[in-house]
């Protein structure tokens, strides 16, 4: 194993964590000054905000979930390009024009490099990410429909949106770390 290893799911998981973090603290903000306004229209008959409950409750098991989404990925090692067996491989030995896997290659007689064979672990690893934070997104809002007060429609856009911040935080952190020209 190279000495200056990057480890992607690693980086993924602090990156999801300070953006839970800021992103909690924002949206809690929010929706105070949106619950002092939405008192004011729940008078007049207008449509109340999520309480800061049920909304901490929604983002706390949303980073719960975030995190067991990574955690298939977090054996998964890359060798840094440069260093004995990372070069950096072309796209058509990974999956590109040829479409061939880091398996496929060793039975046609091309060595795979550790980074190839370590960059095509990752495609098993974000799937089953991604079915975990599916289900869990799921899960989370049939749950909280069920349970909470609030309309469907709030907890849904709650939920949404704690689900596309913390993927797009995984899949922008993960472009980032793994490298492939």
């Amino acid at each position: 194993m190279p000495s200056h290893a990057i480890r992607p799911y690693q980086t993924v998981l602090q990156a999801i964590a300070a953006v839970w973090l800021i992103v909690a603290l924002a949206s809690l903000a929010v929706n105070w000054m949106m619950g002092t306004a939405a008192a004011a229209a729940a008078d007049s008959g207008g449509v109340g905000s999520l309480p800061s409950g049920d909304l901490l409750v929604i983002a706390g098991v949303s980073g719960l979930i975030a995190i067991a989404a990574t955690i298939p990925g977090m054996t998964i090692v890359l060798p840094e390009y440069g260093t004995s067996g990372g070069e950096v491989p072309s796209s058509s030995r990974i999956s590109g024009e040829s479409g061939l896997t880091a398996e496929e290659l060793a039975t046609d007689g091309a060595e795979p490099s550790d980074q190839a064979i370590a960059v095509a672990r990752l495609w098993p690893a974000f799937l089953s990410g991604m079915l975990i934070r599916i289900t869990g997104t799921v899960a989370l809002f049939l749950a909280s429909s069920y349970y909470m007060e609030a309309s469907a429609t709030q907890i849904g856009i709650w939920v949404l949106g704690w689900h596309l911040a913390l993927l797009m935080t995984e899949v922008i952190t993960l472009s980032r770390q793994v490298r492939v020209s």
